[in-house]
């Protein structure tokens, strides 16, 4: 119960307002809607045309469209987290990959917020996890 009361501590105080992953747009975020599943599409061969289709006959689309282009990528690395790696299209050891470095990153972020009850026993069953799996990489940063 104490690591599960510090862990919604950490949370509590740090709460995100809102996160901003692709596939959960609002009205607003139209655009970067489009411009996602016209980019997953191949529809664009250049940001040339890619602003032709989205700014057409506007003076100055450059900086729309890099606006536009910065708030997609974000969205993309901030989907990266969510990602559900429990899907068939990863083995065993793929799984256990991304697992361990999310694992890994919560581990660093709980210790840097005083949480070190949950960040242990979540680093000692990581630990476990890098050696059976030969991730030296993460055994080292645990």
């Amino acid at each position: 119960m104490e690591q599960l009361k510090e862990l919604v501590n950490v949370v509590t105080k740090n709460k995100a307002k809102r996160i901003d992953i692709v596939g959960q747009e609002d009205a607003g975020d139209s655009l970067i809607l489009k411009l996602y599943d016209a980019l997953a599409a191949g529809n664009f061969a250049s940001d040339d045309e890619a602003i032709a289709h989205f700014y057409p006959g506007h003076d100055k689309p450059a900086p729309n469209y890099n606006r536009l282009k910065r708030k997609l990528r974000q969205r993309l690395l901030n989907t990266l987290f969510f990602i559900d790696v429990n899907q068939t299209g990863f083995n065993e050891t793929q799984k256990a990959y991304y697992s361990s470095y999310k694992e890994v990153t919560a581990i660093k972020i709980l210790k840097g917020r005083g949480a070190t009850k949950v960040a242990l026993p979540l680093a000692e069953k990581l630990l476990s996890q890098a050696l059976k799996f030969e991730f030296t990489d993460i055994a080292v940063n645990v």
